[in-house]
């Protein structure tokens, strides 16, 4: 085993983890006390490639304590995505969720705190056609699992809750869907033992671009699967998918999800964005934190223990080739604090394809966390990945230098400019190039005023808009950019 480091000092790190094997990921992780719990895969090629449960206990200075790998009995591919759950459960061993390759059936496997099998679950399902099987909870009697499924019968994807007992054993399973729609879950989360809240999106299936739609939805089951409350955004707003929820303080919600600008020329024009929700489901903000690109991805969403909240991903910048590690810190009204694109240098130069899935954020408020890096060719490998800041998104506490191999996502980039903010009857907008159209939207994502860019500074009349938040969004064939504003 062997651990490459490329920067440490009095707070941060980043570093690789080459296990011996042709491929290490860290897919999630928990912090229990002082000791990094992550969850992730292994590939063996002796005598044949076959991917593995991997299970490692890391120290909050990034040093590697242990690691097993359990392997399916009967060779089968043990498959985890970025951020499935992995959850310490209250007899202090750990659970986590998956998915088996070839037999298209989910696992659940429990492991003790050095790693060491207890059991693994097996859940086949003959008429699946592909199977995500993200998430699990423990609940009082036994543990819900999360995930959504194509099945022969239906070309389109299902979300679906199954229960077991302590053990594994399967009680019953439920499925959420509507005919010809494409649903599928992100988030599971915890309220109390009789309300459990399921994250998804869901959208049109077999559409064009110009007549697809996408809403965002959260669905408030009992105990026993039923539904009990369930709310979807307007599709007007454009947004679709739920990941990295979170309940607030004041009792609303906070989560990532999708911006979609999809057409017949770009059907993949798509921006990450975070929205909160007061606790009866109306826009507090929406802070679009991306520009169009489909390879942009945030993955996780925490607290940051000072009142703000962190994310991970990855980011894209077209038309560089390969993906960057992506940290990026957003306040609780919704406004950027920092962005951090991270790129390592491996022994064959610079690596690529590069992600960060889980997090955790220490008592001291530094954060953590972990993903993968692919090591580039002659010989191609794919690398853990454990990186450490502190709450400025700072590797040195002293002056918050950029060690080599990062790359600060601060500096000043083209920009839309508002003027007045806020504005009382009319503001001056100054667009970025390459802007071609753009809208004003307010705090229910309705679009309010809409027209193409002549000009890359012009002024809008707002004299008879309500009071209130607005965002300003322009749009081009490479660009996206919007600005919060406030009409008084």
């Amino acid at each position: 085993m062997c651990v490459k480091p490329y920067c440490q000092d009095s707070v941060g790190f980043h570093k690789t983890f080459d296990l011996g094997y042709s491929g290490t990921v860290f897919n999630n992780m928990l912090l229990d006390n002082d000791t990094l719990y992550i969850y992730g895969t292994a590939n063996d090629t002796t005598p044949q490639i076959q991917w593995g449960v991997l299970f490692a206990r890391a120290d909050t200075s990034g040093n590697l304590i242990d690691y097993k790998i359990h392997f399916d009995s009967l060779g089968d591919q043990y498959v985890m995505e970025p951020d499935y759950s992995i959850i310490k459960t209250s007899d202090n061993c750990f659970v986590v969720v998956g998915s088996l390759f070839n037999r298209n059936s989910g696992f659940l496997m429990k492991l003790d705190r050095f790693g060491n099998l207890i059991f693994v679950k097996e859940y086949p399902d003959s008429l699946t056609l592909t199977l995500h099987q993200r998430k699990v909870i423990e609940i009082k009697d036994g543990f819900l699992i999360g995930g959504h499924k194509q099945t022969q019968s239906n070309n389109t994807a299902d979300i679906f809750l199954l229960k077991t007992d302590l053990m594994g054993n399967k009680i019953w399973e439920k499925k959420f869907f509507s005919p010809d729609i494409w649903d599928q879950l992100g988030s599971l989360k915890y309220l109390d033992d009789n309300t459990i809240i399921i994250g998804a999106g869901r959208g049109s299936a077999n559409t064009s671009p110009e007549n697809s739609w996408v809403q965002s939805r959260l669905i408030a089951v009992d105990s026993s699967g039923i539904i009990k409350w369930e709310w979807n955004s307007d599709i007007a707003d454009k947004q679709g998918g739920i990941v990295g929820l979170n309940k607030t303080e004041e009792g609303g919600w906070i989560y990532i999800t999708n911006y979609y600008l999809a057409t017949t020329q770009d059907p993949y024009a798509v921006a990450r964005r975070i929205g909160k929700l007061d606790s009866v489901f109306n826009n507090e903000w929406v802070s679009v934190v991306s520009d169009v690109n489909y390879l942009n991805q945030l993955y996780n969403l925490i607290p940051a223990n000072d009142g703000n909240w962190v994310a991970a991903g990855q980011k894209n910048d077209f038309p560089d080739i390969g993906n960057k590690g992506w940290i990026y810190k957003i306040s609780d009204t919704g406004d950027s604090l920092w962005s951090l694109k991270i790129v390592e240098e491996c022994s064959t130069g610079q690596c690529s394809n590069s992600y960060f899935t889980g997090l955790v954020v220490l008592p001291s408020k530094n954060i953590i966390a972990c993903g993968q890096v692919r090591e580039n060719p002659p010989v191609p490998k794919l690398l853990g990945w454990l990186v450490k800041v502190n709450q400025y998104g700072c590797f040195d506490t002293t002056n918050c230098d950029i060690p080599s191999g990062i790359v600060e996502d601060n500096a000043p980039q083209k920009e839309l400019i508002i003027y007045p903010n806020p504005f009382a009857s009319q503001f001056t907008v100054e667009l970025p190039d390459g802007s071609l159209r753009y809208e004003l939207v307010d705090i229910t994502g309705r679009v309010v005023k809409a027209a193409p860019v002549h000009s890359m500074k012009f002024e809008v009349e707002g004299s008879k808009l309500p009071s209130g938040t607005y965002w300003l969004k322009a749009f081009g064939s490479e660009v996206f950019f919007v600005k919060k504003l406030i009409k008084n």
